[in-house]
């Protein structure tokens, strides 16, 4: 296991193997080996986003924290993969759970636990709570010079409706802007102005950066990694705006688009996008095609 060649999922599957034989003198000599561990955790970040990977580090990571607690070891970073996985496969009571458990350990490295449970916090509803995490996040990551997450904090508590003052929230998304130049979290601060216009009543300045999103292809939508999962949240908005906007045509164009990359994830957003279809489709008097939509969309949530 210590051939430097050693491909990444030869890595995972070595873990599967002590995992499934339990020898301890093995596992002990696995886990003390800190730099296996980190090639471990930096194959995890790479990878758990990917569609076709993303079980198998799922499992990694639940396999290397069994391992590590028989060895007595102790490296809570596996627990925020778990976290990470059980997000990015939909389970999110297990993924609040896990992150939170995370946070208990007073580990150094918290940004990335308090990013994903302020995100959570939001898709359930609890909106108070959410804020409180990007509130956390966003002291945290200004004490670490951390821009990506400062960025991060920022969009969060701007979704969240935190500013009640449009204009303080669009000088504190410039600021973000100013500060990250992380291509991914630059397009999510453009659907947060586009949403900010929305919000007061600009919908034609709200609709033309929604347009270019659309533009530039879309291929976040359908993706596994988080990042995309919240960007295509985002993008719902632009249903919602041309709804507004009596293009009933052109929302349901748009959305089967995005319904066509979503279709079988059992994610919030394509069961949002499905409702959003059937909304627009039932103002053009479409009742069969809207029922059919809803129909769908319930399904998810069941």
């Amino acid at each position: 296991y210590e051939d430097e060649s050693l491909a990444y999922w030869s890595r995972a599957m070595l873990v599967q193997s002590l995992a499934e034989t339990g020898k301890k003198k093995r596992v002990r000599t696995l886990c003390s080996d800190s730099e296996f561990l980190d090639q471990l955790i930096e194959d995890m970040r790479e990878r758990i986003g990917r569609k076709n990977e993303c079980v198998l580090w799922c499992q990694t990571a639940f396999h290397v924290s069994s391992l590590l607690k028989i060895a007595g070891v102790s490296d809570d970073r596996f627990l925020l993969m778990q976290g990470n996985g059980a997000f990015i496969q939909g389970d999110y009571p297990k993924a609040m759970k896990l992150l939170a458990e995370y946070l208990e350990t007073e580990p150094s490295d918290r940004e990335e636990a308090l990013y994903l449970l302020g995100v959570l916090y939001d898709w359930k509803g609890e909106r108070a709570r959410a804020v409180r995490c990007f509130e956390q996040l966003l002291t945290l990551a200004r004490e670490n010079s951390s821009e990506l997450y400062e960025a991060r904090a920022i969009h969060g508590l701007i979704w969240n409706d935190h500013f009640n003052d449009p204009d303080a929230a669009l000088l504190f998304l410039q600021d973000a802007a100013n500060g990250c130049e992380q291509e991914q979290e630059s397009m999510i601060g453009s659907m947060l102005k586009a949403r900010v216009y929305q919000s007061v009543g600009r919908l034609e300045d709200a609709y033309e950066i929604y347009l270019q999103v659309v533009a530039d292809g879309m291929d976040f939508v359908g993706a596994y990694d988080v990042i995309s999962q919240r960007s295509t949240m985002m993008l719902v908005e632009l249903l919602v705006c041309l709804y507004d906007l009596y293009r009933y045509e052109e929302a349901i164009e748009i959305g089967v688009k995005m319904y066509e990359k979503l279709s079988g994830s059992g994610t919030i957003a394509e069961c949002y996008v499905l409702s959003w279809i059937a909304l627009n489709a039932l103002k053009l008097g479409r009742i069969s095609y809207a029922k059919d939509c809803l129909n769908s969309a319930e399904a998810l949530i069941q």
